[in-house]
């Protein structure tokens, strides 16, 4: 096994401090010299480059993909899949720093490309649609987002089938439109396609089930089944235990969901505990200067202050804004 898939096998876990020897180990070995070496080392810094959106290193990632850009267009020329992918992972980033003009730039460049390159119904052409609605979605068009999102489904249907693993995203991202603009009865269908699919291509004990089981837990909440929300968020958790562990990003977003419905339902002491073991999560995943850790202590915060313990929702609010300075 080489240390670019020892690297990629430690990603996907989230051990990033492991992930990261073994991908500049890769990068060390590979650098340069002859094409098989410079498309490897185009590999790992894509790879380094998730790691660090993974640690929400937003400039540092944006650094080994605009490397890459070089890289790629002296190896391969502009007018390519690589070169076009390693825009959409900039969009990505971008959109994720709030930057939405510059994230629908990235996207639009990526979309020009695979344009020139494929026929209109290829996958390619279905993801630049599907980026394109999330830069829409993102700033709350949902109706521009839904119609991409859409546009995107019928070209992925058309050029893969109805059971792809492509489709999870945008019928995900299509539930999610629907629940912003109040159509229940679509996102519901649109959640439980997804939730259909993910068992059908990955089985009832995979993280994309549990992904799935998350989305309905938040259909459930917003139309006020929290006994639902809970009930489908408690198996999401225990799969993503089986299949992740409890270091992962999936499991702390989780608890932090279920805490929040124990709030609504008045549950305290049930919210906190999961709340400070999220926080624990954190550091461990990010460390304590990091600004998911410092989210962690100002839900602390909110939940002690919505409790009444206005002494320590100060303690935890001014440890989040020392981070946040």
């Amino acid at each position: 096994m080489t240390f670019k898939n020892t690297g990629d096998i430690f990603l996907e876990l989230a051990d990033f401090d492991s992930a990261e020897l073994y991908l500049q180990k890769s990068l060390a070995q590979f650098k340069g010299e002859n094409k098989f070496k410079t498309e490897i080392e185009i590999q790992t810094r894509n790879s380094l480059g998730v790691l660090e959106q993974s640690r929400t290193n937003i400039e540092k990632a944006a650094g080994y993909f605009s490397e890459n850009l070089k890289l790629i267009e002296e190896a391969l020329g502009k007018r390519t899949v690589e070169y076009a992918n390693t825009l959409n992972n900039l969009g990505s980033l971008r959109l994720e720093d709030g930057d939405y003009d510059l994230a629908e730039s990235y996207f639009k460049d990526a979309a020009y490309i695979f344009n020139s390159l494929f026929d209109r119904n290829h996958e390619n052409n279905a993801r630049a649609l599907e980026n394109l609605g999330t830069v829409a979605q993102s700033r709350s068009q949902y109706r521009k987002a839904d119609s991409l999102y859409q546009l995107a489904e019928k070209t992925y249907l058309s050029s893969l089938g109805e059971s792809h693993p492509l489709l999870l995203g945008v019928n995900s991202k299509l539930a999610l439109v629907k629940l912003a603009q109040a159509d229940y009865p679509t996102a519901e269908s649109y959640f439980r396609k997804t939730l259909e699919l993910s068992r059908t291509i990955f089985g009832n004990q995979s993280a994309a089930y549990a992904d799935a089981l998350s989305g309905m837990s938040l259909y459930y909440q917003n139309t006020g089944n929290l006994k639902e929300a809970k009930s489908n968020l408690q198996r999401a958790i225990e799969i993503y235990i089986n299949k992740l562990g409890k270091q992962h990003p999936s499991y702390v977003t989780s608890i932090q969901n279920l805490s929040s419905i124990y709030q609504v339902e008045g549950n305290i002491e049930k919210a906190l505990p999961l709340l400070n073991e999220a926080l624990a999560m954190d550091s461990v995943l990010y460390g304590v200067r990091h600004p998911k850790y410092a989210t962690s202590l100002h839900n602390l915060a909110s939940l002690y202050i919505s409790n009444g313990a206005y002494a320590k929702a100060e303690e935890y609010y001014m440890k989040s804004l020392v981070i946040d300075e």
